[in-house]
């Protein structure tokens, strides 16, 4: 038989192998008209089964001995030969490895010539993740083998479904196999049948690639013609249609391994080899991800997935690239590099605000002078190159002194600014209100709550009509904090819960699940509508963003909420409810402290420790803390803002429990004054994180006129809830005034109701303690 004969037998075997058993004889009738070679190919296939699937037998095969190896157990059977574990005695240590004979049949030229091959490439490749040639040889009855490194490890699909990995880790797992392909491609080889039972992963979680016994040393020039069908389901088109291939048919299938991670099948799904290789020559376009992923990473797997090789990523490098930047939030090189592509990406990976106003300055004019690039580059972009103009022409009126009086300096007044241009610079809806929805946050985070609500009320109506969900979802969001600062609880809490449920819909990013499920939650337990509610909100959208591994920021952020709101909790037993505050608020404060900068936001979880420590008597450390929290929060946010006002609230009441009142009252009294103007217009409930605090310390310093109109005012914001902290700490205070007035009768009943709330919710707190002798010592007076 000739070189070409057996070519043309093993490329029939190989594509006939991939049918069912029951289909084979059928498709090598369509495909192949000698009846000679039919049946050759038929009997190669049943001796390969009968390889990989001896029959059982009673008693076990004796051991087996090729070469100076000792035959463990068979690992795997194919159509070129089967692999062996193996041991081997070295100066007394027994050393396991792979060992690979060449099938019985496959006793032809080529054949040979392809196992020599394979036994030259593992040899000249040393890299972590491709598997080691240890040694070569032939055996006592002529049968020529190789030995490798032995792998135990499990196929990569299976160890990512197994080990339920996240999109995220099986990205960085699928760069680790480019590495290697890559290096085999530096190396001038190119492996031709990548699949994920070729990559096997080890408990470490490192993946090996196997079986080069396909592969092919590249001539100079880069280009071969192939003559060997791989699997076809990972094959790239060329290589099914026979044409002259390069490193682009590794692309290729790495692209259909990246599919199959994500989506858990192959981009041609259950179709028959028939149909694969139809596909290939009728020059089908490339599968995309559904809708339910990113549009970059969908971008990704079909520029992997082109079927023209120069459509195609240039190297797997190029891939891997793309892939690195996807998840580290930066722009991937396959989409149109547009100056809106570039400022979205920057804007969400600092959606929590653009710290410094400079930064953005330069973002935007970094932006129009890429734009001005573009519009000298792009020939027919007329109505384009006009909106840029404009936009440009603004910007810098704006900035220019001659034009202004004086030059802009303002974050809030550039970002209106990109507010106001967004509209000429993204006439597509799905793109304009990604922009504007970032734009806002910036917004909102920069303290300009006024310009707020509109900003996202125009992301939302625009994401609406692009029926972009993911925007719409997080701009529900927002609006839903906007309008309960704003004081109307019930349309936040209408959008809050409109939110949750849009969420549930399919292609709502897990960030835009967890930020929807924070606001009702947050919202909620602020209001006391239904608390409860609000604490189990928050602690699923935390574990929606543990589950995703999202950025630690966020996850910072989600956990110091819940820690703030555990503290809240009537439904807790205080001993559980001191617990989970205390390791929410330690699991924030680590997540902000492993952050390269100092964030304002880990006051949040600091308040919560504090209260933690107050619990436990500790009073001189949450003073100490609080001390320290308001000083670095009132640099980084200014003393007026709404977190900084509540830091110094919860540090007033450190304050008087280490017998500090009268500075307690001077903070407190200025602290007052800054929150009625911070609240004037909005959500007038936040003025009892000063005016409980306040009221104390007066009642300490002995003032007790002051500390009960500051006590009422408190009780008249929060209502008459007895569940509510804030409602027996009014009473308390209230009752304890009118005790040192000597107004008994009317002390009473305050005193009563406090009492019971705090003997049934936090029987142990500062406030409880000597309640009981004063209610006693007021009645007392009263017989």
């Amino acid at each position: 038989m000739t070189t070409d004969q057996w070519d043309r037998l093993q490329e029939l075997f190989h594509l006939a192998e991939e049918a069912a058993p029951a289909d084979r004889e059928q498709f090598l009738a369509a495909h192949c008209p000698d009846q000679g070679l039919r049946d050759q190919v038929l009997s190669m296939l049943r001796a390969s089964d009968r390889i990989a699937h001896p029959p059982a037998s009673k008693t076990p095969e004796p051991a087996r001995h090729i070469g100076p190896y000792t035959l463990i157990r068979c690992i795997g059977s194919g159509g070129m030969g089967t692999v062996y574990l193996v041991e081997r005695d070295v100066a007394g240590l027994r050393q396991r490895a792979a060992l690979k004979v060449l099938a019985p049949h496959a006793a032809g030229p080529s054949f040979m010539d392809r196992f020599h091959r394979e036994q030259h490439i593992l040899a000249s490749l040393d890299h972590p993740h491709i598997t080691r040639m240890l040694d070569a040889g032939v055996g006592e009855n002529g049968q020529q083998y190789l030995v490798m490194e032995f792998v135990d490890g499990k196929p990569l699909d299976v160890y990512c479904a197994e080990n339920r990995l996240t999109v995220d880790q099986r990205l960085r797992l699928f760069l680790e196999v480019c590495a290697a392909v890559d290096y085999a491609h530096r190396s001038l080889i190119v492996h031709l049948d990548l699949k994920p039972s070729n990559i096997l992963v080890t408990q470490e979680g490192s993946p090996k690639l196997l079986d080069f016994g396909t592969s092919k040393l590249l001539s100079l020039d880069g280009r071969f013609t192939s003559t060997y069908s791989a699997t076809p389901s990972y094959a790239s088109p060329e290589h099914l249609r026979n044409e002259a291939v390069t490193t682009a048919c590794d692309v290729y299938s790495l692209g259909v391994i990246l599919y199959e991670l994500l989506t858990g099948r192959r981009p041609a799904g259950d179709s028959s080899i028939a149909t694969i290789i139809e596909n290939a020559l009728e020059d089908k376009p490339a599968p995309r991800l559904d809708a339910t992923f990113p549009s970059d990473l969908s971008t990704i797997v079909q520029k992997a997935l082109a079927n023209q090789p120069q459509a195609r990523y240039s190297s797997v490098s190029a891939l891997a690239g793309d892939v690195d930047r996807y998840l580290h939030q930066q722009p991937i090189l396959a989409r149109p590099q547009t100056t809106l592509y570039w400022l979205g990406k920057f804007v969400r990976r600092h959606r929590r605000g653009v710290a410094v106003w400079a930064l953005l300055m330069l973002l935007l004019v970094a932006s129009i002078v890429y734009a001005f690039a573009a519009q000298r580059r792009a020939a027919g972009e007329s109505a384009r190159a006009a909106r840029t103009q404009t936009f440009m022409s603004q910007l810098f009126r704006l900035a220019n002194s001659n034009y202004a009086g004086k030059q802009v300096s303002s974050l809030n007044d550039f970002l209106a600014l990109g507010l106001k241009m967004a509209p000429l610079l993204a006439p597509d809806r799905r793109q304009l209100s990604e922009i504007e929805e970032s734009l806002a946050v910036s917004t909102h985070d920069s303290g300009n709550l006024k310009d707020s609500i509109p900003a996202f009320e125009r992301a939302l109506a625009d994401a609406r009509a692009a029926g972009d969900i993911n925007t719409e979802v997080e701009s529900l969001a927002y609006l839903t904090a906007l309008y309960f600062d704003n004081g109307d609880a019930a349309r936040a809490t209408s959008l809050g819960r409109e939110a949750v449920s849009k969420s549930g819909q399919p292609g709502v990013s897990p960030r835009s699940k967890a930020e929807a499920l924070h606001q009702l939650g947050y919202t909620l337990v602020l209001s006391h509508q239904a608390a409860a509610d609000g604490i189990h909100l928050l602690e699923q959208a935390n574990a929606i963003a543990d589950k995703a591994n999202l950025p630690a920021f966020d996850r910072a952020y989600l956990e110091g909420t819940l820690a703030w709101a555990y503290t809240t909790s009537a439904a807790l037993s205080e001993k559980d409810r001191n617990a989970a505050t205390e390791k929410a608020a330690r699991e924030s404060i680590a997540l902000y402290q492993s952050l390269p900068i100092k964030v304002c936001q880990v006051a949040l979880p600091a308040i919560a420790l504090a209260r933690i420590y107050r619990a436990q008597r500790r009073v001189n450390d949450a003073e100490q803390l609080l001390r320290q929290t308001y000083e670095q929060t009132s640099v980084c946010l200014g003393a007026g803002y709404d977190l900084s006002l509540s830091v110094l609230g919860q540090w007033g009441y450190a304050l008087v429990w280490t017998n500090h009142a009268p500075e307690a009252i001077d903070k407190l009294e200025a602290g007052l004054q800054l929150a009625r103007k911070t609240y004037a217009g909005r959500n007038a409930v936040y003025l009892t994180d000063i005016l409980g605090p306040l009221a104390l310390a007066y009642e300490h310093a002995g003032q007790p006129k002051r500390a009960e109109a500051l006590a009422r005012e408190m009780l008249a914001l929060v209502g008459e809830d007895p569940n509510r902290s804030e409602t027996a700490e009014a009473r308390r205070t209230i009752g304890l005034a009118l005790v040192a007035q000597h107004r008994y009768a009317e002390a009473l009943p305050y005193l009563a109701a406090s009492y019971d709330s705090y003997s049934r919710h936090a029987p142990n707190s500062l406030f409880a303690v000597g309640l009981k002798q004063a209610l006693d010592d007021t009645r007392r007076q009263l017989q």
